[in-house]
């Protein structure tokens, strides 16, 4: 059963006009003189079919909603009540008959709701297909708000934007002065709109909306919201070391001695040419580290965190349709690469200096980087470069717990009390699967899949790899995206739950957030 609102939103009734009901919730009709285009009407046609109403897109009233199978597809018509005519055609802004008007609720169903004030995407969790058909408001699909509203800009210490860039060109600002994207001053970060998030599932059908409303849910709908102010790195993590005694995670452009990226061994640090790591993402630290490095900057900084990461992952498959984030303008990303040829290499070191898609500005696409024996595309994902491939993330706010043969797994919503252990702040949301695969089914609102999922391939159900801890392993922190290895496995649902948060690696990096108070 879809979920229903507890309280009907101001924005569904004209400001001013007053509806009341009396003892059997019935409109008194003399109250209901004229609804006019933006309202929503309920009505009963029959006994036993109920048809929503909301104004469509060509000054026409549509039924987008019915208990009835022959009207689950959008259709006009405009008689309801024994022929009673409740809506022009022609003009759907004249006013309303005042003539009485059977059952009209107080209470909507919220997935009326958001398919008025929201858009998204919806799809059988039995279907082995990755792809998603799209939910909701028609004009909202076509201009997605929450998706275009997502720019790189550049923020201060305090986590106020300072200015946005060119939205074709981040080396510039937006009114075409230079930018300064060394991370010294400024962070050069990707603007996250602020929305509701909406899950539900109904009938084995999985529905997914975005929403600048906030309607009350009942406990069978998860509801996140991404507060205003937010901001990811547009790049992969450096970090500043003016002060070796006291680290900063940063995002930006700067390959000076102070922002050696990779694995911090020394001999490794006099590399120069194609393996310089100046400039590259910071690598081989556990997660508590990255955090410290985070916070370090000032208050409301952290790395990579779950919350946003996970918000991320849906914009995308909002937008494209699909579970597979390397079937579509991304590309396969940084994962072409064999891993001993990584290994020969620069031993597992990131390679792909921080800002190589700065030509692409706002928009998703992919720039080629080439080095001796590898040609490869970096992407970038509306601003966020590297959303997966390169290196693994380490993304804080999450975590796994595994202990006679089950895996729970936690996650933290409240970013003060982010951990390696798993605290009061901690959630349990689901079980993962016990063994290191591809699989069908994510857990409803979560980037990850479920225990009781059936398996997959790497074009099949999420697409993307899984790797489960052993039985007995206790917590594990989890690392998403994967590394320039990994091809095929790699993608935004590529997800590592086998490491404990104290493992460090030359491949294991992460991202920098604002998260505001």
């Amino acid at each position: 059963m879809l979920a229903e609102s507890k309280a009907l939103p101001s924005k569904i009734f004209r400001p001013g006009e007053m509806y009341e009901y009396d003892d059997n919730n019935l409109p008194k009709p003399t109250n209901i003189s004229q609804l006019y285009k933006g309202d929503i009407l309920v009505l009963k046609k029959e006994p036993g079919l109920t048809a929503y109403l909301v104004p469509g897109h060509k000054d026409d009233w549509r039924v987008i909603k019915s208990t009835a199978s022959t009207q689950d597809q959008m259709k006009t018509f405009t008689n309801v009540n024994a022929g009673e005519v409740v809506a022009n055609m022609e003009d759907s802004t004249r006013p309303f008959p005042k003539t009485p008007i059977v059952n009209l609720f107080k209470k909507l169903p919220l997935s009326l709701l958001l398919d008025v004030y929201g858009y998204g995407i919806c799809r059988n969790r039995n279907n082995t297909d990755p792809t998603w058909t799209p939910c909701g408001n028609h004009m909202l699909q076509i201009t997605m708000p929450f998706h275009t509203g997502m720019r790189r800009c550049l923020v201060d210490d305090a986590g106020a934007l300072v200015a946005y860039l060119d939205p074709q060109d981040s080396t510039k600002l937006e009114d075409g002065d230079p930018a300064d994207l060394s991370a010294e001053r400024f962070q050069v970060m990707v603007e996250i709109p602020a929305c509701y998030r909406y899950h539900f599932v109904a009938d084995n059908i999985e529905y997914v909306y975005l929403s600048d409303q906030d309607f009350e849910v009942d406990e069978n709908v998860l509801k996140f919201r991404i507060q205003e102010g937010t901001f990811i790195s547009a790049f992969e993590a450096i970090m500043d070391q003016h002060d070796s005694e006291r680290p900063i995670l940063a995002s930006g452009i700067n390959r000076t001695d102070e922002f050696i990226g990779g694995d911090g061994i020394a001999e490794h640090a006099e590399w120069t040419g194609e393996k310089d790591l100046r400039g590259r993402p910071k690598t081989n630290l556990p997660l508590a580290k990255f955090r410290e490095a985070a916070h370090n900057r000032s208050q409301g900084w952290y790395i990579q965190a779950h919350p946003i990461y996970n918000h991320i992952c849906w914009l995308f498959f909002i937008e494209k349709l699909t579970f597979n984030s390397q079937a579509v303008d991304l590309g396969e990303g940084v994962t072409n690469w064999t891993s001993s040829a990584w290994n020969t290499f620069n031993a597992y070191n990131p390679f792909v200096p921080c800002g190589i898609t700065t030509q692409l500005g706002n928009a998703s696409g992919k720039v080629q980087y080439d080095i001796t024996g590898l040609t490869t595309h970096v992407p970038s994902y509306r601003g966020i470069e590297n959303p997966f491939g390169h290196i693994w993330k380490w993304t804080d706010g999450i975590l796994a717990k595994a202990a006679n043969g089950v895996i729970k797994v936690y996650v933290c919503d409240d970013p003060h009390l982010f951990s390696d252990e798993i605290n009061e702040g901690y959630r349990e949301i689901g079980h993962l699967p016990t063994s290191s695969n591809y699989y069908k089914q994510n857990i409803p609102g979560y980037v990850l899949p479920t225990a009781e999922s059936p398996t997959a391939t790497a074009t099949t159900g999420l697409c993307d790899y899984f790797y489960a801890p052993s039985a007995n392993a206790g917590v594990r922190g989890l690392l998403f995206g994967g590394g320039a290895g990994h091809g095929a496995n790699a993608g935004l649902s590529y997800a590592a739950a086998n490491n404990a948060p104290s493992y460090a690696y030359a491949f294991f990096g992460s991202r920098l957030c604002f998260i505001p108070e």
